[in-house]
């Protein structure tokens, strides 16, 4: 049976948005476990180099001891503030 309220509408536009999205949802999926491969990096060179923090232009990695996880945030430069960044 066809017709309005019997069959589920088909709209070609919401299509399209709705597999954009999943493509986009994909691609954070695989962002989301490269990230995690360098932090992991960053986190066993800094305990390789024996140290907790480390700061880079306006950035600070911090790795907290006995965890694989670190901190990056915007810190203060030239007497401004930076809001704090977390990844």
């Amino acid at each position: 049976m066809k017709g309005p309220g019997v069959e589920l509408p088909k709209f070609k536009d919401l299509d399209r948005l709705a597999d954009r999205f999943i493509e986009i949802r994909d691609e954070k999926a695989k962002l989301a476990g490269d990230l995690a491969k360098q932090e992991a990096k960053i986190a066993e060179c800094m305990v390789e180099h024996d140290i907790t923090r480390y700061q880079f232009s306006d950035q600070e990695v911090i790795l907290k001891p006995g965890k694989t996880h670190v901190k990056i945030k915007t810190v203060k430069v030239d007497g401004t503030e930076a809001e704090p960044e977390e990844e």
